[in-house]
């Protein structure tokens, strides 16, 4: 379990509320993100054919990084609506706290949920047998009205429920040599000294959702 995942009445409590899972089920939704990720980057690895003891060097992530979220349909920029005085090229850098949701906040909707493991698809499932019969009998849909049309980027049109991340803890695989202090504090404690981000970070989804830089953002 990562530092910064909380716990309240044998539940994990997400950065985006209660996702009413059990620590075991997000536990294994997080070890399920973990070797998932861990396997994208080994194929990274392998196709840069690294010489032995040979590092890769991630670059830090900054205000505007390009995310995707292998649930959702659209990518979406990593937002730092107050910087923490810490720059790169420029360019404001992020803590592995930077993963509150919200079109204000750092992490916004990816669009539409595909995720089974979505409440809200989770009961349109259990209930197709019930939209089928509606189909042909011509009674309406009342689920539909909940539902979004969107435009993924290759044109087509695709619809569904909204996506409302549920974020897991913090920031997985944050580079801990480099240290950016809390705001509003001095950083004499050490907890205010967060670890900086780089591309290889990445985000749980309690819905299943493996989140995970497509760019740093520095080369805007």
């Amino acid at each position: 379990m990562s530092k910064g995942d909380n716990f309240a009445n044998g539940a994990l409590v997400t950065r985006a509320g209660n996702a009413k899972k059990s620590s075991e089920e997000l536990n294994g939704i997080s070890e399920s993100a973990q070797e998932q990720h861990e396997m994208e980057l080994q194929a990274l690895f392998d196709q840069l054919e690294l010489e032995e003891g040979e590092e890769v060097q991630f670059p830090y992530l900054v205000r505007g990084a390009e995310l995707y979220c292998n649930c959702g349909t659209h990518k979406r920029r990593l937002n730092l609506p107050i910087c923490h005085g810490v720059y790169t090229n420029g360019k404001p850098m992020m803590h592995e706290e930077d993963c509150e949701v919200g079109d204000d906040k750092n992490i916004p909707s990816f669009g539409i949920c595909q995720s089974e493991e979505n409440p809200v698809n989770k009961s349109w499932f259990a209930k197709a047998g019930d939209k089928i019969k509606d189909f042909f009998t011509g009674e309406e849909d009342t689920d539909d009205a909940e539902k979004i049309i969107l435009k993924t980027e290759d044109g087509q049109n695709v619809k569904g429920y909204p996506c409302t991340p549920c974020i897991v803890g913090t920031w997985k695989d944050a580079y801990e040599t480099e240290k950016i202090v809390r705001n509003h504090t001095d950083g004499t404690d050490e907890g205010d000294r967060l670890c900086a981000l780089t591309q290889r970070s990445f985000l749980v989804c309690a819905y299943g959702g493996l989140i995970e830089p497509v760019t740093s953002g520095q080369e805007e």
